[in-house]
């Protein structure tokens, strides 16, 4: 099965029980960009936007959906489907196809090129070369990304242990990619810099198996098992660190890098 056709099935789940992003994030985003370059070249791209959680969040941060003209890019059909029929028209986004790796913009003609949990799916080196290509001098591509602070919290600890257990092939450390070396190895990029905001998100019981139902590894455990049996060993989980209708406070940090798109004629 494609990746595409993976992020299809999850869509539904993926609009309704992932988590937001702290508008902190973006709003230091903007603040990186310098304001000549907002203004001559208004245009911000959120590279496999997904059902537009990150994409609205950057609306929310940039504003003035009359200055600033933002593209969501999803390959996934039920992806941009959820993202269209989740964003108010008033946000003045549009949600089209394509993949990191053949942006469908012209030379130059963005400010912003980010990808939010998204970019360890992307062929990286493809991506960056065509960041580099569509950004003007000065522009920015951006990587964003949620992870839960399993090493914080001993029901995040016992999960990971659990989803090592039953996903075949996962692994927590899944999430330890060089993502700032290799932007710091990019030639047509600036000095690359990493900031990251730390929040708490509380869910109940259902909504933390919901937002489980979005990930490919727990469709790889159902497939290697069922979702009945899945469900019980997360119910499991839970019992033996709260009550049934607590809410569990789980930790996240967001992270952002950042690098400037240098110019190329200097």
């Amino acid at each position: 099965m494609s990746n595409t056709s993976n992020f299809n099935a999850l869509a539904e789940h993926y609009a309704q029980f992932r988590p937001g992003y702290p508008l902190a994030i973006f709003e230091q985003l903007r603040a990186w960009i310098a304001a000549d370059v907002l203004e001559h070249t208004p245009l911000l791209i959120d590279v496999g936007c997904g059902t537009g959680i990150s994409t609205r969040r950057l609306r929310a941060a940039f504003g003035d959906a009359a200055k600033f003209q933002l593209v969501g890019l999803e390959p996934s059909d039920e992806m941009r489907k959820q993202a269209t029929e989740g964003t108010p028209a008033a946000d003045r986004i549009e949600f089209r196809s394509g993949v990191a790796e053949s942006l469908p913009f012209a030379d130059g003609s963005a400010a912003l090129a980010m990808a939010a949990q998204a970019a360890h799916w992307f062929d990286r080196e493809r991506f960056y070369a065509e960041a580099a290509r569509v950004l003007a001098p000065g522009g920015i591509v951006a990587l964003v990304f949620n992870n839960r602070r399993w090493q914080d919290d001993a029901f995040q600890e016992d999960f990971e242990t659990l989803l090592e257990r039953i996903s075949p092939g996962y692994s927590r450390s899944y999430r330890d990619f060089a993502f700032l070396a290799e932007l710091q190895a990019q030639n047509d990029f600036g000095p690359a810099a990493q900031s990251h905001v730390d929040w708490i998100r509380p869910m109940t019981c259902a909504e933390f198996f919901g937002m489980c139902l979005s990930t490919t590894y727990i469709h790889r455990a159902i497939e290697a098992s069922s979702q009945s049996a899945i469900e019980s060993e997360i119910e499991s989980l839970w019992t033996r660190h709260l009550e049934r209708d607590q809410s569990l406070p789980v930790p996240y940090r967001t992270t952002l890098l950042t690098a400037p798109r240098r110019n190329p004629n200097h």
